[in-house]
């Protein structure tokens, strides 16, 4: 299994109308490359020959140490929190936004509903919306660095997005008020990669 650490689809300053530069250079440069360094280290000490990615990985990552568990799932939500971000925000369309307006009526109150589980978390963690098994869309909370391709996640799926609530995320600017962040980021979701992830799952 070979793992790059990847680069950032944007500029570290293009996001400042939610996060600011100095947020994102210490959360991409410093966290996110601690975590990639750290798993690495971890990896080496084990045989992972017949693993190709860490989805893989994550499908028994409960046979493995905590610090391949921690970094690895550190290292994999935050380059997919990246890609459910842009400086070129347009509204969700097609399948997806069909999908979300089913099951919450409208996006406004998909919108709620997901701000709620990202307000609402204790302590560190990410919110998710999901596919789950049944190929229904769910939105559902991990703590730590957890996430739903993870055998020790209790309702597991298919990450279509995926919002950071860590308060390295956001206290520079925010301080301890997570609402405010949550509500900001929404200007800069990436619907676009969203909604090419779920159509994957439905072609």
């Amino acid at each position: 299994m070979k793992i790059q650490f990847p680069d950032l689809p944007y500029a570290i300053n293009s996001l400042d109308e939610c996060i600011d530069s100095q947020t994102m250079d210490l959360h991409y440069n410093k966290h996110h490359r601690g975590y990639y360094e750290k798993f690495i280290t971890a990896i080496e000490k084990v045989n992972t020959e017949e693993i190709e990615n860490l989805e893989q990985l994550f499908k028994n990552i409960s046979i493995y140490e905590p610090s391949i568990r921690n970094n690895g799932g550190g290292l994999y939500n935050h380059s997919f929190f990246w890609n459910c971000m842009t400086p070129d925000y347009r509204d969700c369309t097609g399948t997806l936004r069909v999908a979300i307006e089913k099951k919450w009526k409208t996006m406004a109150g998909f919108e709620k509903s997901f701000s709620d589980v990202a307000s609402n978390h204790f302590a560190s963690g990410w919110a998710w919306l999901i596919v789950d098994n049944n190929r229904e869309l769910q939105i559902v909370e991990t703590a730590n660095h957890d996430n739903p391709l993870m055998d020790v996640c209790p309702t597991k799926g298919f990450p279509i997005l995926v919002l950071d609530v860590w308060e390295h995320a956001y206290y520079l600017r925010y301080k301890n008020e997570r609402s405010a962040f949550i509500n900001a980021w929404w200007d800069i979701v990436n619907w676009k990669h969203a909604e090419e992830r779920y159509a994957t799952l439905f072609k």
